[in-house]
């Protein structure tokens, strides 16, 4: 019965011990950094995602919700720590889940961090006519911007107004004035003109009567 406990009592310490060892670790693998940018020009159209400050005794192992691939990147796959991971299409939205892991035999195949990025859909609006120019000030022209189930006439109008407020926006007092003033003076002559009209028929009548 002692050795049993005694055994039970080992066990209970080298578990402590190795979990020691792993919150270590755990401490390194806390401090990566992540982030996704978006790349869209003439040569490429790709979702990006980096993973900074990897340590030389850690490894990543990357699925993804588009297929069943599991992808493995060690330290020597990285840029003195910093790894990119370039999505697997940028037709749909996916879902990547990063496990971080660490070579040292005390914590092997035990997950010391996971972090789940997302990667945005390719906005497939984003080649329309309306968009030239406005890639950067309207949002439903970015190369990303998540159109959900917009049909392209909705699309259309709504970009329309935003560059329309855009414009109007831009516009100086004076370039208002300019603007508006033929809204003004169209009525105002018009006006005028029906007002001299009349008060020279008017005049005409009282000739006719003297």
């Amino acid at each position: 019965m002692k050795k049993i406990l005694f055994f039970i009592f080992l066990s209970f310490v080298s578990v402590n011990v190795v979990n020691a060892d792993c919150t270590d670790y755990e401490d390194v693998a806390n401090k990566i950094e992540y982030s996704v940018f978006n790349i869209y020009n003439t040569d490429q159209t790709v979702n990006r995602i980096m993973i900074d400050k990897i340590s030389e005794d850690m490894y990543l192992k990357v699925r993804n919700s588009y297929n069943s691939d599991e992808d493995t990147y060690t330290y020597s796959d990285s840029n003195e720590g910093l790894v990119f991971i370039d999505s697997k299409t940028v037709a749909r939205k996916i879902n990547y889940e990063i496990r971080v892991y660490t070579n040292d035999a005390s914590c092997k195949n035990t997950v010391l961090r996971t972090i789940k990025v997302t990667t945005p859909k390719y906005n497939h609006y984003v080649t329309s006519d309306l968009c030239v120019g406005h890639y950067e000030d309207v949002k439903l022209c970015h190369p990303f911007y998540n159109v959900g189930e917009m049909t392209l006439d909705e699309f259309n109008k709504q970009v329309t107004e935003e560059i329309a407020k855009i414009d109007n926006s831009n516009l100086t007092f004076w370039d208002y004035v300019l603007k508006y003033l033929p809204f003004v003076l169209i009525p105002v002559i018009l006006i005028s003109i029906i007002y001299i009209v009349r008060i020279i028929l008017l005049k005409r009548r009282k000739k006719q009567y003297v």
